[in-house]
C-alpha cells in the first residue's frame, strides 16, 4: 500500500474505531468498533516504513515473521523468486521439475502472467521436498538467464528484530519458521514450523509470540486439524485470513482477520471492513447451497 494511503487509513481508523493491540483486541468487551493492525512476514520496510507512522499516530501492531528469511538473508521466497524472474529475465527461461518441463518466452507480457499463474499454485501446494526441488531449479534457470547472482531478500535481519521487538509499539508474533503451507504439512512438520520459528523469536527478542498467523492463512492453508496441532503448542490463538470480525471466529485458532492489498485504495479498505458480515452471509449461503 502506498504510504499516503496506508497514512490515509491510520487517520480514518482512529476517527471511528479504538485501535488496541492483538492481545487487547482478544480479551476487550467494550463497545463499538475496535481494530487490531498486524504485518506478516518480518519485511523490512515494516520497521523503515510503517513503524515511524504508527510511533506518529500512536497505534501499536503485531508483526508476524517468519524467521528462515530473518536468519538466512540468500534464502529467498517463492514468491519473491517469482518476482524476480519476471522483473529481471529478459529472455527465455527454462526449468525441469516433478516430470514436468516449463518453458517461458519472458519478452512477452503473457508469457510473465503465465509463468505465475503455473508456478505460484505448485509451489503453494507442495510439501517441503517438492518445494525445495522447484525452488533449486527455478533459482538455476534465472541464474543462467540473467548470468547474476540472486539478491538477498527484503526481510530484517535477527538485531533489528531484536531492536524491534523493543518498540512500545510493536507486539511480537510467529509466522512459522519457512512460511510453508501447513495445510500440506504433517503433524511432526507442523510441530516444527511453529516451535523452531517461536524458540529463535525467543533467542532473539526475548518473546516467543503467544500469537500465531498461518502463513497464507487461506482455507486450504490450514485445517482444523493443524489448528489442534497449534493449540498443542500452548499460544493463545492463531489467525487466518479469513475476511471476517474477530467475533465471528468458532474458537482462538481460527480467529478471522481481514486482509488489505498492497495497491488498495481508502474507498477499497473500507468496504473490505465493512462488507466482512456481507461476505459471511454469501459464504454460509454457497456452502448451504452445496
Amino acid at each position: 500500500m502506498d504510504v499516503d494511503v496506508f497514512e490515509e487509513v491510520l487517520a480514518w481508523l482512529q476517527e471511528w474505531a479504538s485501535l488496541m493491540t492483538l492481545g487487547e483486541l482478544m480479551n476487550d468487551e467494550g463497545n463499538g468498533w475496535r481494530v487490531a493492525l498486524a504485518f506478516d512476514d518480518g519485511y523490512i520496510d515494516n520497521l523503515n516504513t510503517v513503524l515511524p507512522l504508527l510511533e506518529r499516530y500512536q497505534v501499536p501492531m503485531t508483526w508476524f515473521i517468519c524467521t528462515r528469511y530473518v536468519q538466512t538473508p540468500e534464502a529467498l521466497p517463492w514468491w519473491d523468486l517469482i518476482d524476480y524472474a519476471e522483473s529481471h529475465v529478459r529472455d527465455r527461461l527454462a526449468f525441469s521439475c516433478a516430470g514436468e518441463r516449463f518453458e517461458y518466452d519472458l519478452r512477452r507480457p503473457g508469457e510473465r502472467k503465465r509463468l505465475r499463474r503455473e508456478q505460484r499454485p505448485r509451489f503453494y501446494e507442495a510439501q517441503a521436498p517438492g518445494r525445495r526441488q522447484r525452488q533449486s531449479a527455478l533459482s538455476d534457470a534465472v541464474r543462467e538467464s540473467t548470468g547474476q547472482a540472486l539478491p538477498s531478500n527484503g526481510f530484517a535481519r535477527p538485531h533489528e528484530v531484536a531492536e524491534a521487538a523493543d518498540s512500545p509499539w510493536i507486539t511480537i508474533g510467529a509466522h512459522t519458521h519457512t512460511h510453508q503451507n501447513l495445510g500440506v504439512c504433517s503433524e511432526a512438520e507442523v510441530a516444527h514450523e511453529v516451535e523452531h520459528g517461536r524458540s529463535l523469536l525467543e533467542e532473539w527478542t526475548g518473546q516467543s509470540g503467544r500469537w500465531l498467523a498461518y502463513p497464507f492463512g487461506g482455507p486450504s492453508a490450514w485445517t482444523q486439524k493443524v489448528a489442534r496441532q497449534v493449540e498443542k503448542q500452548g499460544l493463545a490463538g492463531a489467525f487466518t485470513l479469513t475476511p471476517d470480525h474477530v467475533g465471528s471466529a468458532p474458537h482462538r485458532f481460527a480467529i478471522p482477520r481481514i486482509g488489505i492489498g498492497p495497491g488498495w485504495e481508502i474507498a477499497e479498505v473500507r468496504a473490505r471492513i465493512f462488507g466482512a458480515d456481507l461476505f459471511r452471509w454469501a459464504r454460509t449461503a454457497k456452502a448451504w447451497i452445496q
